[in-house]
């Protein structure tokens, strides 16, 4: 089950909040990310790398 974000670990540090990227997709492949209206998807890819596209 997808954690809310208010479950989601957050560490402080001067250049802003830090999130780690597990704790995000909790497990999944792709998550989606609503801003001002406009839905975003967080992909992690087959490397293991992430891509954000509108």
């Amino acid at each position: 089950m997808p954690k809310s974000a208010a479950n989601v670990p957050v560490t402080v540090n001067t250049g802003g909040r830090c999130v780690d990227s597990a704790a995000l997709l909790d497990d999944q492949r792709e998550l989606l990310i609503r801003h001002r209206g406009d839905t975003y998807r967080l992909r992690l890819t087959g490397a293991g790398k992430l891509i954000l596209v509108k």
